[in-house]
């Protein structure tokens, strides 16, 4: 009896290899954790502004944001890059865009060089490519890595993709829809179509990895859209959604990943 527990033992243990190896190390963690950080810095700057809790001169824009995550995107490697020198750059870049912003506003205010319509383009559609090249930069890196071989991992780095480009195909319709109609209601959407989408990429991650956390992170965003949808309140559901549906989910990947290596 005792060799054939011990087999059943040997088998058990090959099983969970197998398995493990077709899930591969997590991925995907920092990523996160810098995209929480950045927009829910800006997010938290601006709630605060629009309150009166910070004067009004302290409103953040987009591009500082989108500059300081573009910035890690591009000089993320993997493990072994020194976080210190990522996060210093970042912060050198989101001072320079928030420079460059404020300089924008005050020639579009001033009536000099830079018209209302520039500063709009420059203030908003440039970040927003700014932010879509990181995300590109950022799975491209993800890709490129040695964990990208395993099957779940390549299945969850195509399902991600699909909703990025879904994402930006939603921005791009909405943007149309405004200049033909000269109605920018379509905006007011956005907010809870992006936590819809955020938790349809997390359901599928719990199922492509069987990951039980993943699907609280999922029902966890589409409650943050309906949140949105029953009060408007884009600051507070940004600031949250970002925190507890981004940062704590990088950190708890990064965490997997650690012990994975470790094991």
């Amino acid at each position: 009896m005792d060799h054939v527990q011990e087999l059943r033992d040997e088998v058990g243990r090959v099983g969970r290899l197998i398995d493990a190896g077709q899930r591969g190390v997590p991925i995907g963690g920092e990523l996160l954790i810098a995209f929480g950080l950045t927009f829910g810095l800006i997010g938290a700057l601006g709630g605060a502004t629009a309150f009166q809790l910070l004067p009004l001169d302290v409103m953040p824009s987009l591009l500082g944001a989108a500059g300081a995550f573009l910035t890690f995107a591009l000089l993320f490697k993997g493990a072994k890059t020194r976080l210190a020198t990522i996060l210093l750059c970042m912060a050198v870049a989101m001072g320079a865009g928030e420079l460059i912003a404020r300089t924008i506003k005050a020639l579009a205010w001033s009536g000099q060089t830079v018209t209302g319509y520039a500063a709009v383009v420059l203030l908003v559609l440039v970040p927003l490519a700014m932010f879509a090249l990181g995300i590109g930069v950022g799975l491209w890196h993800l890709r490129q890595s040695a964990a990208a071989t395993a099957p779940a991992n390549r299945a969850l780095l195509g399902a991600w993709s699909g909703l990025a480009a879904a994402m930006a195909v939603m921005f791009a319709l909405c943007i149309a829809v405004a200049m033909r109609t000269g109605n920018g209601v379509g905006f007011m959407f956005l907010p809870g179509l992006f936590w819809i989408l955020w938790g349809s990429g997390w359901w599928t991650s719990a199922a492509i990895t069987r990951s039980r956390w993943m699907y609280a992170v999922a029902v966890g965003s589409w409650g943050v859209a309906a949140w949105f949808a029953m009060t408007t309140w884009f600051y507070s559901t940004s600031i949250v959604g970002l925190v507890a549906l981004a940062i704590v989910p990088g950190v708890q990947l990064v965490r997997e990943a650690r012990t994975t290596h470790e094991a």
